[in-house]
């Protein structure tokens, strides 16, 4: 019982971390690095793209991927005999 409410607090806790996430790849960068100039570059292009398609990059490669899944599903389904 205690494991559950334990991870319960942590979810409570922990539930608006998902926008600070988007810091933690150039932080990363610049900590491992100390290229402050391609971690901005990082940052300012996730921005940028979130800004444009309204999606992270990872959402929208995702999305991409799944748009091209289904295009060759279409397909595979056309060439079956019926």
């Amino acid at each position: 019982m205690r494991k559950i409410l334990l991870i319960f607090f942590c979810c409570a806790l922990l539930n608006a971390c998902g926008q600070t996430t988007a810091l933690l790849g150039p932080a990363i960068t610049i900590g491992n690095t100390g290229n402050v100039m391609q971690a901005g570059f990082s940052y300012g292009t996730n921005l940028a793209v979130k800004q444009t398609t309204g999606k992270t990059p990872g959402e929208y490669v995702t999305s991409y991927i799944e748009e091209k899944r289904e295009e060759k599903k279409e397909r595979e389904r056309k060439k079956e005999p019926e």
